[in-house]
């Protein structure tokens, strides 16, 4: 059973948000490629669970190590940081002017 009520969004599961989507898609006659808005959702979940490890200062997730205990806390930040760009430019925005040069800017960004 789906949770009703915004003051319930932190229980939503990506499986909810993903029926959701679909669901809201038929109401308005439109059909939508579930796998890609599968993989939208997916890539903001692993960047958000990378971003949590950050501000928990986590050294593991699920039994292997996060990626700032692997790679460092600035390169977690900018790898999570550039999933959830990434997913978004799978998005109608990439076709806004505003939003294709700020993330050429961040591509070339060099750490």
């Amino acid at each position: 059973m789906l949770p009703v009520g915004i003051e319930n969004f932190e229980e939503f599961q990506a499986d909810d948000i993903l029926i959701l989507t679909l669901l809201c898609s038929r109401l308005k006659g439109k059909k939508v490629d579930a796998t890609e808005v599968a993989a939208i959702i997916e890539i903001c979940h692993t960047a958000s669970l990378i971003h949590d490890d950050i501000i928990d200062d986590a050294d593991t997730r699920r039994g292997q190590l996060s990626v700032q205990e692997k790679f460092g806390r600035e390169m977690a930040v900018y790898c999570g940081d550039f999933m959830i760009f990434a997913a978004l430019g799978r998005t109608d925005l990439r076709l806004k002017p505003w939003y294709r040069a700020m993330f050429s800017r961040l591509e070339m960004i060099r750490i």
